[in-house]
């Protein structure tokens, strides 16, 4: 009986290519301009009859950053029945027409079903595990048979055959810039004769034709990327101009470079030296100033957070970090960083020191066989950026700089008008004090002489006690109007602080008596002795003491305590009166101010220049129960330094107290 069944048409001869097509093919492949379109072709150009003619073809694409060989497009027929309607001619004209309009959709529409299996493979890139990925790795071409294999042939595994049902194919690797990019593999289409040594030479041609290609392609474009990156930094560079903030400004800067290195995200850390005292971290404490992500469903913060320990060490170690996977990077964690990708960390370094850390992480892949890295000129455009990041973040401290000077310079000048004043006033108060002298002298001498007259059971004799008194205070505070007015240098000598307060309290004990004041004295015993003016020294505790003791209530507390602490004596005298109000602390060490409510006018403005003499500071504040505290500091570390600054001629008159006797 008769078979019925259709029967495959008879072979024919596979045209080959003139010498003025096969430069027409390559031509083709040269001018698709775009990577992509050159590896589009590759399938058509070696199966069709309007290319190489072989029958089928298969692309395969090395995929760096799974390590595999993938199947990426077929051409020809699935089976014997459609190799006999497959055109065995074309019009190259056509062909190539056909060609510049390929999608990725019409590729695949061509050999549905071919092209469904051979997208199936995904063969490890690694050595001795399959002879035709083998050949690939070392950039070459073969031919192949799965079983019984003849002359130059190479055994191929049945991978090959059961996939893709091929039996005898050639096999060419498409190599860019010297290394393996795709794989094209060809076979006679189930037509009776197999691929031969010419077939191969063919393919091989085509091959090297698409690698030039390739790179022709890949250098296009990375001209046109540079090109796009000059022209953000122009546009970067003009922006440093516009009146906008610090803030906004560096933001710019982020997104600028991430579009740039077309990466997806960039991170941007300031250095604050409040937050690096307490850090931990040698003084590198970072605050995140902006981030960038392009991939809206990314969370930023939580990105920055993970990249912090790596913006760390490059702020401590002032050098660039590039790494090519952060998953590997000692200072990150592994599960927080995975697929980040590459990082390109630098610090933004100014002759004053280091301001920040700026990164930026997952650089696109430039195609399937090369690794997603930042390379050489992705750093440098990095660093173009960098650069337009310390400048802003260099100009913005400089403008801090300045307006704190301006502050300062207004301050001081106010203080400086204050003084004039204050000048202008003591000479006043000096002069009036000069002239208030001898009547008040005639007054206490008067009334004294009167008070020795005066009978014991006289009911005016209180009255003149009075007189007598009152007399006294403003012949003493005359006398500090002029000791202020004209403060002489201290007279140096070594000195007790604790002895000095235990004279001032026993001079005023009677008074603390009298108001059943409770003193509290803690004398730390390893203050040392000190290079003062001992009588200064001592008005200035009398004042301080006078002052608590005026304010304090009948039965109140005082607390005396001296302490050495951080290269300074520190005495401090307080007591639980009421605490003093804003305005009344201002004007607290101001002579002669009457805001005040009791206490010497200007004894304690005389004691805050005497202690300014001496090197030291003197304050009052409150603190819990006691409402008035007074404390004034005086230096050990620079206090003989102090002493050989000041005229010898005092010194020398005071030599022979250096050393108290015991």
């Amino acid at each position: 009986m008769p078979d019925a069944r259709p029967r495959p048409p008879a072979p024919r001869s596979r045209p080959m290519p003139s010498g003025a097509r096969a430069l027409d093919l390559a031509a083709t492949l040269i001018q698709a301009g775009d990577e992509s379109r050159v590896l589009r072709r590759l399938a058509p150009l070696a199966a069709l009859a309007g290319g190489l003619g072989l029958g089928r073809a298969f692309l395969l694409l090395a995929d760096a950053e799974r390590g595999v060989l993938v199947g990426r497009a077929a051409v020809g027929p699935a089976d014997e029945l459609e190799a006999g309607r497959f055109p065995q001619s074309a019009d190259p004209a056509g062909l190539d027409e056909a060609l510049d309009a390929l999608t990725d959709d019409d590729l695949q529409g061509a050999a549905p079903d071919l092209t469904a299996r051979v997208r199936g493979l995904a063969l490890p890139l690694s050595p001795n595990c399959d002879p035709v990925v083998d050949v690939f790795l070392a950039g070459g071409s073969a031919r192949f048979a799965p079983e019984a294999p003849e002359g130059d042939e190479l055994p191929a595994g049945l991978t090959w055959q059961n996939a893709l049902g091929l039996e005898r194919f050639v096999a060419s690797t498409v190599c860019a810039f010297g290394r393996p990019v795709a794989l094209l593999v060809a076979d006679a289409g189930f037509r009776r004769s197999a691929l031969g040594p010419a077939e191969l030479t063919l393919l091989d041609g085509l091959a090297r034709v698409a690698g030039a290609a390739i790179e022709h392609a890949r250098l296009a474009a990375d001209r046109s990327e540079r090109s796009a990156q000059l022209a953000t930094l122009e546009e970067l560079a003009k922006s440093a101009i516009a009146p906008t903030s610090l803030r906004t400004e560096l933001a710019l800067v982020v997104r600028a470079g991430t579009q740039a290195l077309s990466c997806r995200g960039g991170v941007l850390w300031r250095i604050s030296a409040e937050r690096g005292t307490n850090a931990g971290n040698g003084g590198a404490g970072l605050v995140l100033e902006t981030v960038h992500v392009s991939d809206d469903r990314a969370d930023p913060l939580r990105q920055a957070a993970a990249l912090e320990p790596l913006a760390r060490a490059v702020a401590r170690s002032r050098v660039a970090r590039a790494v090519d996977d952060a998953a590997s990077d000692s200072h990150l964690d592994p599960a927080a960083v995975r697929g980040m990708g590459a990082l390109y960390f630098a610090p933004l370094v100014t002759p004053a020191g280091t301001l920040g850390v700026m990164g930026f992480f997952g650089p696109a892949p430039r195609s399937l066989s090369e690794p997603a890295v930042f390379d050489v000129g992705d750093a440098r455009v990095a660093e173009a950026v960098i650069a337009q990041a310390t400048a802003v973040l260099a100009q913005a401290l400089m403008s801090d700089r300045v307006r704190e000077a301006e502050v300062r310079l207004a301050e001081l000048a106010k203080h400086v008008a204050s003084n004039e004043r204050l000048a202008a006033l003591g000479a006043i108060a000096a002069r009036a004090a000069e002239e208030a002298q001898h009547p008040l002298a005639s007054i206490g001498g008067f009334a004294r002489r009167v008070h020795r007259a005066l009978g014991h059971d006289d009911p005016n004799r209180e009255y003149v006690e009075i007189i007598l008194r009152e007399s006294e205070r403003l012949e003493r505070l005359l006398a500090e109007h002029r000791q202020f007015a004209s403060l002489s240098r201290p007279r140096l000598a070594l000195e007790s602080v604790n002895q000095i307060l235990a004279g001032a309290l026993t001079a005023l004990s009677d008074g603390m008596v009298r108001r059943r004041v409770r003193l509290l004295k803690k004398l730390a015993p390893d203050v040392p002795a000190l290079l003062l003016d001992a009588e200064k020294i001592r008005q200035v505790v009398r004042n301080m003491l006078e002052n608590a003791l005026e304010q304090v209530p009948q039965g109140g507390r005082v607390r005396v305590e001296t302490r050495k602490t951080q290269g300074y004596v520190v005495v401090e005298i307080a007591s639980d009166a009421p605490p003093m109000s804003g305005d009344m602390l201002e004007q607290l060490f101001v002579p002669f101010t009457t805001s005040r409510t009791g206490g010497d006018p200007v004894g304690l403005a005389l004691a805050q220049q005497v202690v300014q003499s001496h090197g030291g500071e003197i304050r009052v504040r409150s603190e819990g129960d006691w409402g008035v505290i007074f404390s004034f500091t005086l230096p050990v570390v620079d206090n003989a330094d102090r002493r050989h600054s000041l005229d010898r001629r005092g010194v020398r008159m005071d030599r022979r107290n250096r050393f108290p006797a015991a």
